[in-house]
């Protein structure tokens, strides 16, 4: 099974640079977008935002969860990344209790399993990802449960992750789990 790798750099720019063929947040279904890295990534790809949102036009936040909307981003003129908003978090975040986190955390593998079959689909062959530390800023989770998941239902499947973990805080959680995990610099 191949490992997650992991970097230092920013996500946002790690779109931009060409060198994904793929990116996903984990998004809750309520279609939002105001929180955490959300917004941000909807300023910078409206693409984003407007496939949450054509996909929540037609399916209820309960029937969203374990699934994902997707777009199509072209970061440069010669390539594409296609882009997952990750239905694994009901509520928002202002209203999770620890028994949401658990519950959604199935949700959350359902969908990383569907997106990564869908990659395989149709990729054809261009299989890198990258995530932020997916569901484990303001939705709660911890990262020993969601980078196993990962693993499982990503890595395993040969498609090569990256995680973006661009402050110290958060690497310092990141090796709290994984000591021997070394961080690519942002070039």
């Amino acid at each position: 099974m191949t490992a997650i790798n992991y970097s230092a750099g920013c996500f946002v720019r790690a779109i931009k640079s060409g060198d994904l063929d793929a990116a996903a947040q984990q998004s809750n279904a309520q279609c939002s977008m105001t929180s955490g890295l959300a917004p941000v990534l909807a300023a910078e790809y409206p693409q984003i935002k407007e496939a949450d949102e054509k996909y929540s036009a037609v399916f209820s936040p309960e029937k969203k969860m374990g699934t994902f909307s997707r777009c199509l981003m072209w970061v440069n003129q010669n390539h594409p990344v296609t882009f997952f908003n990750l239905y694994g978090q009901l509520d928002r975040s202002s209203k999770r209790t620890a028994d949401d986190v658990i519950r959604d955390y199935a949700y959350l593998e359902q969908a990383l399993d569907t997106m990564a079959t869908d990659l395989l689909d149709n990729l054809n062959g261009r299989l890198h990802v990258g995530f932020p530390l997916i569901g484990c800023g303001r939705a709660g989770g911890d990262w020993a449960i969601v980078s196993r998941m990962i693993e499982t239902a990503v890595c395993a499947k040969g498609i090569k992750v990256t995680v973006f973990v661009p402050d110290e805080k958060s690497q310092q959680k990141v090796r709290a789990i994984y000591p021997y995990v070394q961080f690519a610099q942002d070039e």
